[in-house]
Parts: structure tokens; sequence; C-alpha cells
């Protein structure tokens, strides 16, 4: 020994050898000395002796040199959710072999016989690290005690949700309640991005990863950042106690924005509502679904910075931020492009014998256009090229009535130039009724001449063969005063020309006379009147009194010394009192008449009613024109409206008061209402989305539609503004409930494996739900495109679980895999008595299912910890007659029965060596008599030809058992010895 001096082991008379004094560890098993190997050294000489004293004699034996011996291990990995068995004790696992002096073996070649658990395996604590003492027994009978470690990794973390923000970008949401302490997302360059949680339950991310941000418990990724396809990783514990789970994969949807250049004048003003909308950001595409700016789930888009000043002729790039309903953004600009200033066009008076329109074309400072610059023309169809600043209008391009609108000037490949106001195109021209001219008598005092004019209406012009100026048709006719006659008799065609319409000639010829002269051969001299400017009265055909003296007063003054009458019907006769000479000035010439304009019947709502935009005044002179035909409208900053005849210049206003109202912006509730059925909303349904919008929009009206889009008035103006329902209602839905409950061990603090059994049921019935699960087992269940939630009672998900319990005696029956009726009898009453109330079946092997009848929950306890079999009654025999004993007085077999029919595999006492061979498989030697648990020969339930070693899932080999089995052959020893003495009492 290397300490303590020699250990002595001494033979006794019986021939059974004993260790003498202290030694623990040094055991004498099967004949065989055992002495652990680190109480000897690395060389070691045994010595027999024989004798006392001087009679001693003694033989050492050779020399023999230890090889060292270490048993090699590795560590058990399994997850919460797998099983432990013996079979993870050794091979792969736990004991994987031996190293032998230098020498490493693996578990075949190592000679060991099992490796067996002392103690009843553990179970799977999630996160758990502990040491498992095993038994090593080898194949020469020898065993070591040890350790394997065993390391259980952290419980399988939820899956996360994987989706998109509504800005394209990918959504990774970590389950809340068992969401893993890391998530991997992999990248398409740089590798995965890890995103830790914190010991405060707030999620980071982990080195340089620009884009990548954790909002609200979700993390967003660019998706320029990740592949077509994604699949993320939730990942918890480290090195050997890591577990992870893997989402689903993810198809990404291509995601841009739909765009539209804003176009605006100089003149307009640029505001954050043309960025969005029908201007700059309209939609986006989701996939290849086109949506526009409504379904596009955009909260607002924003300018980044000051909106640009609206330069003429320019293109500018707005930077803009859109932001989702779901908090995600995303940054873009859109084309702001602004176009020349306005043109300077004037439209000229219609040519009145070809009815055509000549408009000019200057820009706004006087400069002519390009020839060939486009110009189109309010009402008329087709386009007009530029030429020499001018543009001509045929009078068969004129449309029949007046066309009122904006001209626009395209210059190259600039933006179309539009005219600040609108102007009037006049309608196409007609020919004039067909005149006949019957010439008069020429007045032999006055020389005047009376021409009858038939086919006209009043106030028809007329030119005449020989006189200069046009004539006016005034109660038929009209009269050429001496003064206006051509010198000489004039023969030719008339020609009528009708207000508006083309001049006709007349069908046939007239002569109008020549001047008269006096007797002295002079011509004479026509008394000449000066004509005031005409006054301004509502009816000129029915004069007041107050009208009739006022055109006195007028044709006096502007004809002093001249006697002035006035008709019933207006006409003023001017008389020279010296000569008597006089002349008529027709009502028409003196008076204009006036017209009252028209108020449109609806107010134009504006957002200030001192400062109207170029649109509202748009608004607002569309409404006063079309009350008001022919007229020409200007609009002023305050909606103030002057209504111009164009025939007569008289002018009226009309007070902006009457023409425009105090607009509003409706405000949209912050949270929209659920709803059965977007498209049929209850009356109750359509309370609470007008109570919403009432609240925002304190003091005006609300109504409610059946789609859910309210109508918000104010009362005090009669404008109105629709909020479209997809702004203001949700679809609702009625979560499904489960059809089986989950067991739980607490229904009031589940475990995170038992909120995500809850929530797989629950997410099951309710597909593309979000789904979380409190302590008690309540769901809530969200529509994560609406935000709405609902929740299901945990008394409607969980059932509490029970543990059966089992009885501390088992019920011995005679086949375990055939019980009787009686048999499950015992079975079920024991297991009932241990657990009152519930329900026991058992089956043909004894298995006992136990059932709670309140909740339908069942477990079932296996038939081999609640039966054993019937032990075999072995009678012992009075005498030893038939016994043999060797020749050194031990005793011997038996002798053989008749029955030769022996199991192959079981060996004879003449196989089993009396001592162990001095070449050893391990350092120590053990032989037991029979190993520990293993399956008698005389259980009549094992038919097999190897007996199992439980805890190991090894099979034990019946020739390395063969010292087990002496015990047993000595018992057949006596039966056999038993039954031949029966055999001759017979006799």
């Amino acid at each position: 020994m290397t300490e303590g001096g020699p250990v002595v082991v001494k033979k006794g008379d019986n021939g059974t050898w004993a260790v003498e004094g202290n030694h623990p560890g040094v055991k004498v098993t099967g004949g065989s000395i055992e002495v652990p190997a680190d109480k000897v050294g690395d060389s070691v000489t045994v010595t027999a002796k024989v004798g006392e004293g001087d009679l001693e004699n003694s033989t050492n034996s050779a020399a023999y040199s230890k090889q060292a011996h270490t048993v090699r291990k590795t560590d058990i990995i399994k997850k919460p959710t797998d099983t432990l068995s013996g079979e993870d004790l050794h091979t792969k696992t736990g004991v994987v072999g031996v190293t032998v002096g230098t020498e490493e073996k693996d578990y075949a070649s190592s000679n060991i016989h099992s490796v067996t658990s002392k103690e009843q395996l553990p179970s799977l604590t999630a996160g758990s690290t502990q040491d498992i003492p095993v038994t090593i027994t080898y194949t020469d009978g020898s065993s070591e005690d040890t350790t394997v470690k065993l390391k259980v990794t952290k419980a399988a973390p939820t899956a996360p949700t994987v989706e998109q923000w509504q800005n394209g970008n990918l959504k990774v949401t970590p389950d809340t309640t068992n969401g893993g302490d890391r998530i991997e997302i992999p990248l398409t360059e740089g590798g995965p991005v890890v995103v830790k949680k914190g010991d405060n339950g707030t999620w980071t991310v982990e080195g340089n990863h620009p884009g990548v941000k954790v909002t609200g418990g979700s993390i967003e990724v660019p998706a320029d950042k990740v592949g077509d396809s994604v699949t993320v990783t939730a990942k918890v514990g480290e090195g050997d106690l890591e577990n992870s789970t893997n989402s689903a994969a993810y198809s990404k949807q291509a995601h841009t924005v739909r765009k539209t250049d804003i176009i605006k004048k100089p003149t307009d003003t640029l505001s954050g509502e043309d960025l969005h909308t029908k201007t700059g950001v309209v939609g986006v595409t989701v996939g290849t679904e086109e949506k526009d700016y409504a379904s596009s789930n955009i909260h607002s888009v924003t300018s980044k910075e000051q909106l640009p000043s609206l330069t003429a002729d320019s293109e500018t790039e707005v930077p803009v931020l859109i932001t989702y309903n779901d908090g995600s953004q995303e940054n873009t600009a859109v084309t702001l492009k602004v176009a020349p200033v306005a043109p300077n066009v004037t439209v000229q008076p219609q040519d009145g014998t070809t009815g055509d329109l000549t408009l000019t074309i200057k820009r706004h400072d006087d400069t002519k256009y390009p020839d060939d610059s486009v110009v189109t023309v309010p009402g008329i169809d087709g386009t007009f090229k530029v030429k020499d600043g001018t543009i001509r209008i045929k009078n068969d391009q004129l449309k029949d009535k007046v066309q009122t609108g904006k001209v626009t000037v395209t210059e190259g490949t600039k933006l179309p130039a539009e005219t600040d106001g609108d102007k009037t195109i006049p309608a196409k021209k007609v020919l004039s009724a067909t005149p006949t001219f019957t010439v008069g008598t020429q007045n032999p005092q006055t020389g005047n001449v009376e021409v009858t004019v038939d086919g006209v209406p009043e106030g028809t012009k007329v030119k005449l063969p020989g006189i200069a100026s046009e004539k006016v048709v005034t109660g038929g006719k009209v009269e050429l005063s001496h003064n206006e006659l051509p010198e000489n008799p004039t023969t030719g065609k008339g020609i009528a020309q009708e207000d508006g319409k083309l001049p006709k000639e007349g069908t046939s010829d007239i002569t109008i006379p020549g001047k008269l002269t006096s007797a002295k051969g002079e011509p004479a001299r026509e008394f000449e009147v000066t004509i005031p400017l005409p006054i301004v009265v509502p009816d000129p055909e029915h004069l007041t009194p107050e009208e009739k003296t006022e055109l006195e007063k007028k044709v006096k003054k502007s004809n002093p010394n001249m006697d002035v009458k006035v008709d019933d019907k207006g006409n003023v006769t001017v008389t020279e009192p010296k000569t008597g000479q006089s002349k008529v000035i027709p009502v028409k010439d003196l008076t204009v008449k006036d017209f009252t304009p028209v108020k449109p019947t609806d107010k134009v709502p504006v957002k200030d009613k001192s400062h109207l935009t170029p649109e509202e005044k748009k608004q607002v002179a569309d409404k006063v024109k079309d009350k008001n035909p022919g007229k020409e409208v200007t609009v002023g900053d305050d909606g103030t409206a002057t209504v111009t005849d164009p025939t007569t210049g008289i002018s009226h206003t009309i007070p902006g008061t009457d023409l425009v109202n105090q607009d509003f912006e409706p405000v949209k509730p912050t949270e929209k209402v659920p709803v059965k059925d977007k498209s049929h909303l209850t009356p109750e349904e359509k309370k609470q989305v007008a109570d919403k919008v009432k609240d925002k929009n304190p003091g005006k009206e609300v109504t409610v539609g059946d789609d859910g889009t309210a109508t918000v008035t104010d009362p005090t103006t009669g404008i109105s503004h629709t909020i479209p329902g997809t702004d203001l209602v949700n679809q609702d839905f009625e979560p499904v409930k489960p059809t089986e409950k989950v067991p739980v061990k607490d229904k009031a603090h589940l475990t995170p494996e038992e909120k995500k059994q809850v929530a797989d049921k629950v997410k099951d019935k309710n597909p593309g739900k979000e789904v979380t699960v409190g302590d008690d087992g309540t769901a809530t269940v969200t529509d994560p495109t609406t935000g709405i939630s609902h929740t299901i009672p945990g008394t409607e998900l969980v059932n509490q679980d029970f543990e059966p319990v089992k009885p501390t005696e088992k019920v011995p029956v005679k086949d375990k895999a055939h019980l009787t009726p009686e048999e499950k009898k015992q079975v079920a009453d024991k297991v009932k008595a241990k657990n009152p109330g519930k329900e026991v079946t058992v089956g043909d092997d004894g298995t006992a299912t136990v059932t709670d009848p309140t909740t339908g929950i069942s477990h079932t306890i296996p038939g081999t910890e609640l039966i054993t079999i019937v032990p075999p009654i072995v009678e012992v025999p009075e005498y030893t007659e038939g016994i043999g004993t060797t020749g050194d007085g031990q005793q011997g077999p038996a002798t053989p029965s008749d029955d030769t029919n022996r199991r192959p595999d079981t060996a004879t006492p003449a196989e089993v060596p009396a001592t162990q061979p001095t070449e050893q498989p391990s350092q120590t030697v053990e032989v037991p008599a029979q190993l520990p648990n293993e399956v008698s020969e005389t259980d009549s339930s094992v038919s097999q030809p190897q007996a199992v070693l439980p805890n190991t899932g090894t099979q034990e080999n019946r020739a390395t058992g063969a010292f087990g089995l002496l015990s047993l052959l000595g018992a057949f020893g006596l039966l056999f010895a038993k039954k031949k003495k029966d055999d001759e009492e017979e006799a």
C-alpha cells in the first residue's frame, strides 16, 4: 500500500478469504481481492505466504505495472421538452469510454457492461445544470461510481411574429411572455443583426446596424437589408443551455410610394395639403396592388424643411416624411413644378363683318411669346399657335354661347402658363335678318331723308350707299340728315347688322339722294346738335318723369341756347330758335339700360373670409356668372364681386358677405369605432361614431351614413364636409373560443409553456390575430390591422390540472399482460382511494386512466407502477440427499435432471472460474452473486433470453451474468432432490 503498510488478506478455516485490519475499499469478491487503484503504487508486487514463524514460506508475484484509468465523459444536453432515459447516461453522452494508460477507448471498446443511475433520474428543469451519480459496471464484474453532468437548456422561446411595417420595412415582434432574450435576423450583408433583451425588459440593437431600431416592442429592419424570404430566430440562454425557435419563413412584399408632381402657378399658395392625397404622395404599391392615399394607411405627410417659395418657371424636390398609422416612417421627396408667370391675354372685339376673334398673347412683361407657342382657349376646341403675338379664332370655331375661363400659353417644353383671371370668349355670330330698304322723299326744306327698314328688329345698325356712318333703326326707319348725304345721288345695296350678328345685304339696290343746293348754288347747311353721355335707367322704353327731366337737363347742357322738348317715349327734339331747324335725338342714344346683379343661392366656403385664395375667388366668380350670364365678374380679396355689363360698361357689386362663408376643417377622432359590418352600421354604432365626431367638432351637427361616413355641418353657415367611413370605423370581430381547454397546474399562475399552449389554441381558431395570455389564462385577441381587441376569459380557456396519486402498494397479479376483472377492480379501488372524486378505468396491462369528471382531464398511471407479478413458491427439502460435495468439502452442483432443453445462454457452475485471471480489464475486481435489479429466472413473466437493467437501456448478456445464476442453480437442485424423494415414497 502507498500508505499504512501492506494490507493482509487471510484465508480462514472454512476457506474464505478475509481482509484484516481497517482498509476501506479493500474487499474480497468471488475469491479475488479488490484494492482501490489510488491505494497502491505504479508498480505492485504481491506476496503469497503460508505457515507461521520459522515454518513460513512465501512467493512473490511478478511486478505488475499499474495502468492509469480514467472515465471519459461528455455532458448530456437536453431541452425541457425532451425525455431523459438510461440511454443518455452512456455511449454518446454521459460515460462515453475510458482512458487506459494513454489509450483512449470509446464506449464499445471499454469493456463496460452497464451504466446505471444510482438514484431516480432527475426531471428536466429548464436552465438547470446538475450531476447525476452513476455506477459503471464492467464486463469483469468490477464497478465504479462517478457522476455525469446533465445540462438542460432554457425553455424554448415562442417564435417571434414576422410581418412588415406599413412603410415596407421588416417588422419583427418578440413574444411578450416568452420571447427569449435575443432575436437574430439575417441580413443580406454583414451577417445577422442581433437584438438583445436587457434586464429591464428593453430590447436593444447590438453592433452597428444603421436603420435597425426598436419601436414599441417591435423591431424595424430596412427592407433593403433583408432578402425576399426571411426566417427570424428567437434565442434564450447561453452556450450549452441555449435554446431557440425559428419563425416561419416570411416572404417580403415589395413596397413603393406612388407620387404625382405638384403643379403650381407663381401666384398660388403652397401648403402641407399639396404634399399628399391628390398631388405629392398619392398612395403606395404593396406587392402588385396599387392603393390610393385613403387606403395606404398613411397618417401624415410632412415637409422636412420649410416649404419652398413658388418661383416662376422652376422645378424643386421637396423632402418629406411619411408617417404611417402603425408609427413607421419613410423619407422621400416629391417634385414641385411652378409654371411661368401668367400671360397677358387681351380679347379683341369680334370682327363685325366676319365674326372672327383675335387674341393678343404677350408675356407678363408685355414681350411677345415666340411664334408657335401653343394656346388653349376656354370652351374652344383644339389649340392655336401664336404668330406675331396674336392668335385668330374663326367665327365658325366659336361656340353658340359665350365661353368663360382661363387662357393657357405653353412655350416650348415649359409648363403651361395660365391667365390670372377668366377671359370671356364671345359666341359665334350668325347672319342678321334680310333687310328691305325703302328710301323716302327728301325734305325740300331740311334736305333730310327717311329710309324705312323692314324685316329687322329695332336697334339694328344699317349701312346705306354713300352714307359714311352707321345708322340705327328706330321706329322701323333711319333718318339721314342733309349733312350726312353724299354730294351726289348714290346707288347700291343697304346692309343691316343686328346686335351680335353678322351683316346682311338687302335684296335690291336703293338710291340715296345727294345734298340739296341753295339758290346761290351753295350746299344747304344742316342743323347740328351735340348728344350727351347716356344716363343709366332700368327701362329705356318706360322712362319715369324724373328720368325725362334728367334727359332734358343733360341735352340742354350739351346744346345751350336751343329749345329742348322730350316726348312721352323719351325722344328729345332740339330746335334752333332762329332758323326753326330741329333734330330728334332717339331715346336709345340717350339712355343705357341698367341691370340688377343676381346673387347665387349658395355661398362659397372659404378658409379666410378676408383673404380668398385664387381658387376660392374662381369659385365665387363661377357662381356669380352662372346667375348673370354675359356679364364680366371680378372678385376681391374679401369675396366682393364686381359684375359688369360689357356692352354698356355698367357695373354693380355684390358684397362678399352675400357670397362667401367661413369654412372649417372637420377634425377626425383619434380612435375608430369597431363595427360588425362596415357597410351597414347599426343605429347604436352610428351614434357612437356621431358622438366621437361631435366631441372633436363642438357646435357642429353630425349625421352618419350606413357605411360610417359622417357629414359634419356648421349650422350657422350650412357648410358641410364629410369624413369617410374608412377614417371613422373599423371592422370588428368576434373572437372564436377553442373547443378544448388547456389543463394547467395553477389556474391563477400559468407557466410560460401553458400560456403558449393557450395562445396556440386561440390563434388556431383566430388566424391572423395577435394573442397575448395573462397569468390567469385570459387571452387578449387583437386584429393587427385595426388594433381592435377582445378578451376571452381564462375560465373558458383553461382547466385546473391534477397529478394522479399512485398507490403505495402494488397489486399482485398472475399475468402482467392480461389482468383478470377482479385484478382490474383491485387496481381501480387502490387508485380511487388515492384519488377521491376521480373516475378510473384499468386496461389489460394494469395501466390506470384517471379522469376528472368536472374537466374531462385524464392522466394515466403505467401498469408497471400499479401491479407486480405473484412470486413463485419455493419449497426447501428437509434433507440433503442427492446433494454432492467437492473433494475439498465444498457444496457441489446437484445431479442434473432429465430435462435436456436447457437455455443456450445459461452458464453452468463448471463455466465459472474459481479465480479471476491476473490481467484485468479494470483496476478493481468484483463478481456479484446477482447484479442489482436483475430479473430472476423464476419470474414467469420474462420469456426473453436476456434481462433488462433499469436506467440503462442496455441488455445484459446471459453469459456475463453467469455468476448471478449460481444461487438459482442451487434452488433448482433442491427442487430436483425433493421431487426425487416424493417419487420414491409413491413407489
